[in-house]
């Protein structure tokens, strides 16, 4: 046999028997699973959220929050289960009062990588003074591995399988409330933010997501609204008071 025929035939073998080896390699272990939520805002990754009545309707008795999880692997075609345990010592909101137990064990749909954990939030009279917070965790079980790494973002290291629920009824100024937002709607007080939903039916948490579409139209037609509200009660002689006891208004580019 020729020696320059010879020698691509060794190449072709080797090359088959690695492509072999390749194969017989292949990982089929246990997938991750992490939380995989993001900010609406920035679309950063993060490990808590506050939940807060306060943006939400005043007849509000709860809410759900489905806390987006994933794996790292691929989907399979059978009905697979995670699981979620409360960290009791870092939590001060209790199950059954504050939120809903978690079941033993939550469904990840065949054939998905995604998923959601879903949790029932209480409104409850002691969240009006007070901010609870809920410390859960994912945990390994036989469908699952769950310790996954932590992801560093300059600053900040940011657990995936770690996560905060702080919920409360106390009223805090949003962060989308600055620049334009406070031209059209003034200073921020809970009054006003009652006011608002009672004349446009907008609750804060609806029009949060205006904002965050920078849908001005829409901003500034609700603090027009409300403004030609405050107008009317006050040429009437029942002036709306703020709580700072002056007469509400709306802001500066809203005549």
């Amino acid at each position: 046999m020729n020696i320059k025929y010879y020698i691509p035939a060794i190449v072709i073998c080797l090359s088959f028997f690695a492509c072999k080896k390749s194969e017989i390699e292949t990982y089929h272990g246990q997938e991750l699973i992490y939380f995989n939520d993001v900010a609406p805002g920035d679309r950063s990754r993060r490990d808590s959220v506050i939940l807060s009545f306060a943006g939400m309707s005043e007849n509000a008795v709860d809410t759900i929050f489905n806390l987006p999880v994933a794996i790292m692997g691929k989907a399979e075609n059978k009905d697979r289960y995670f699981k979620v345990l409360v960290e009791q010592s870092a939590s001060t909101a209790i199950a059954g009062k504050h939120f809903d137990a978690f079941p033993d064990q939550v469904l990840f749909k065949a054939g998905s990588v995604n998923a959601f954990l879903p949790i029932k939030v209480h409104r409850t009279a002691d969240m009006l003074s007070n901010m609870f917070k809920l410390s859960i965790q994912l945990v390994a079980n036989s469908d699952f591995q769950a310790n996954t790494a932590a992801i560093v973002n300059g600053t900040k290291t940011i657990s995936q399988n770690h996560y905060k629920i702080l919920m409360t009824d106390i009223l805090m100024k949003p962060d989308w409330w600055v620049g334009s937002v406070d031209r059209y709607f003034g200073t921020f007080s809970r009054r006003k933010v009652v006011t608002i939903e009672s004349v446009t039916g907008y609750n804060l948490s609806q029009i949060e997501q205006y904002v965050l579409r920078y849908d001005w139209p829409f901003v500034i037609a609700i603090a027009r609204s409300t403004q030609v509200y405050l107008n009317y009660q006050d040429a009437t002689g029942n002036t709306i008071m703020d709580e700072n006891d002056q007469a509400m208004s709306m802001g500066t580019a809203i005549k």
